[in-house]
């Protein structure tokens, strides 16, 4: 009876799909991810003409390399105290290229923060031998004790190092097939896994000394026991491990025979997946994460359908309790609306199993974004998410279009200027905070964050420190798809950013049984303060702030936010000393409703 009930559920949504995708006057013209040449990665015209930005936040280094991942954003950031002061330092890995490279030669950077603003890079291979997408981990405990690993790709081998902090010394390991390295390595039993072109497993030292090989496409096979998946899986798969090391996580897309809006049967539509270890890579797990082109995916975007295999970028973290935190971008069709394409960046975890969508629901509409975005950044894109260990406090960062007087903000390349925009939950992924910008100088591209795995979490301050890199280009536009020059002035900046946050217990917080509005706090305030109010169920939302007059002065709509407490920041920069309303209405999923008002004070 349930297979049947299925059956028929499965024929109902289809039908809505074509319904409302037929009655539209065009098709849907879908987007995709635009692949590397790898002759005209070589080729790409240079230049140093590109004006000097000023970014925020600290040089790093130079390059005018503007293309760091593809679909799946490698670890890059980490933290290490290799000084032994007891503060751990950010290290990083990026590609670095200048037009002074022979042959415009590319070569994989390792830098360390050694002070403030101090930064110190140099090639990890030889600065001729063509190495780039890599992805590094430092081992905090067990037999690599002390070294940052780091895996690195040449001319189709995976050539692995280890950089030792105390000697100040590169190893290179001996290399093995495969591109595209991902790896992750557990201090519980020195067991690494890598997936690249390949997937492979390692318990003995060296770290690279695989005892086992397959293929990318086998191992996904053998773990999810369904050998129609094939080779279908995206050749990049973000690998990571918990803090801890107990726990391992691999996400990938998968592209079969297109999306559930097209008329695809459901057993054959694209796929987004994930396979999972909580026994430090002993056993594994395969879940499928959701299927593409579906409504009702987005818990508070039902009406989109996600494309999740048309670009695939994401990017993945498991935590010290096994759950897994993801961010990707979530370019999709809006079956609801006369715009066909929307562009949100979404977040998920493999506890409550919802996708969230995070960014600002009318940049998401915005209809010139899919003319006008650079090289694979579509809309909200190439989203990156750090987490406490234990992962109560939970941060997203992506690359979000840039606005200069309420349209995007076009460069001369044709593309638009791109900034770096957040949000954050404190109850471990249940809720978020409202998207705001985290890196948005006008005029300036800041693109590609990437926020480290590790978010420190400081008691005596009640903050959470949050550490994250990303790319000022010079010259707007991904030189390798021919969208301008690139620029020896693009370079990674690396800045910080601190949250207030006091843990609440991830695993044992209270359910909200009720709706209600608290008072503002502070009260009275000047000129922010902060508006707390609780949903039993998820809900739309409407928050307006009124004067004496009983006009009003704020409003804050919600297309739709999840049940549990959230806190709304009203700015009363502009306006005068006095008293002033707010309210709350609030329609329930469920049809119930709740509405209340209070009062609050300004004091300049």
């Amino acid at each position: 009876m349930l297979r049947k009930i299925s059956t028929l559920l499965a024929v109902a949504i289809f039908v809505v799909f074509a319904t409302k995708l037929y009655s539209q006057e065009k098709p849907v013209q879908q987007k995709f991810a635009k692949k590397i040449d790898v002759n005209a990665e070589i080729n790409v015209p240079l230049t140093n003409t590109g004006a000097v930005k000023g970014a925020k936040g600290e040089l790093i280094f130079n390059t005018n390399y503007d293309y760091p991942s593809n679909s799946q954003t490698r670890p890059m950031l980490v933290l290490d105290d290799f000084d032994g002061d007891g503060v751990k330092n950010p290290v990083m890995v990026g590609m670095s290229r200048l037009a002074s490279n022979v042959d415009g030669n590319r070569y994989v950077n390792l830098a360390l923060r050694v002070d403030v603003s101090t930064w110190v890079a140099f090639s990890v291979y030889d600065v001729n031998a063509y190495t780039g997408w890599g992805s590094i981990q430092t081992a905090t405990s067990g037999n690599l004790a002390g070294n940052a690993l780091i895996m690195a790709h040449q001319g189709g081998v995976t050539v692995p190092a280890i950089y030792n902090y105390d000697m100040d010394e590169v190893t290179e390991e001996p290399s093995f097939a495969g591109n595209f390295p991902s790896f992750a390595y557990s201090v519980v039993n020195n067991k690494t896994m890598y997936l690249g072109d390949g997937g492979a497993f390692s318990t003995t030292t060296p770290w690279t000394s695989f005892d086992s090989l397959n293929t990318l496409a086998g191992f996904f096979a053998q773990v999810s026991g369904d050998t129609s998946l094939g080779s279908n899986f995206d050749t990049e798969v973000g690998v990571h491990v918990s803090p801890d090391g107990n726990h391992f996580s691999a996400f990938s897309t998968v592209g079969r025979d297109g999306n559930a809006f097209d008329g695809t049967p459901l057993d054959r539509v694209n796929l987004a997946a994930l396979v999972y270890s909580n026994d430090a890579g002993e056993t594994w797990n395969y879940e499928e994460v959701a299927k593409c082109g579906v409504t009702g995916t987005i818990s508070n975007r039902p009406d989109y359908a996600p494309l999740f295999a048309n670009f695939g970028q994401s990017q993945s973290l498991v935590d010290n309790n096994g759950v897994v935190h993801l961010g990707i971008n979530g370019y999709s069709v809006d079956m609801a609306s006369d715009t066909a394409a929307v562009f949100p960046a979404l977040y998920w975890n493999s506890r409550d199993k919802k996708f969230i969508a995070l960014s600002d629901v009318v940049v998401e509409h915005d209809t010139n974004i899919i003319n006008g975005y650079p090289g694979n950044g579509i809309g909200n894109a190439y989203e990156s998410v750090g987490a406490t260990a234990d992962g109560g406090f939970v941060f997203v960062a992506w690359q979000s279009p840039e606005y200069k007087d309420g349209s995007l903000n076009m460069a001369s390349t044709g593309v638009y200027y791109t900034d770096v925009s957040y949000a954050y939950s404190v109850d471990g992924g249940r809720t978020f905070s409202d998207p705001q910008i985290l890196v948005g100088a006008t005029d300036v591209d800041e693109c590609y964050p990437y926020v480290a795995d590790e978010v420190e979490y400081n008691s005596d301050k009640g903050t959470a420190t949050v550490h994250f890199v990303y790319y000022d280009d010079a010259i707007p536009g991904v030189s390798l798809f021919g969208e301008g020059d690139g620029s020896d002035d693009g370079a990674w900046y690396y800045d910080e950013i601190e949250v207030p946050y006091t843990p609440t217990g991830v695993n044992d917080q209270q359910v909200v049984t009720s709706y209600s509005l608290s008072q503002n706090y502070p009260n009275p305030f000047n000129p922010t303060t902060q508006i707390s109010f609780a949903l039993k169920v998820d809900s739309k939302v409407q928050l307006n702030v009124y004067n004496l007059l009983g006009q009003v002065v704020a409003s804050k709509v919600y297309g739709n936010l999840n049940a549990g407490t959230h806190k709304y920041t009203f700015d009363g920069s502009n306006l005068t000393s006095g008293v002033y309303f707010y309210d709350i209405n609030v329609e329930g999923v469920d049809g119930s409703r709740f509405s209340a008002t209070k009062k609050m004070m300004l004091l300049k």
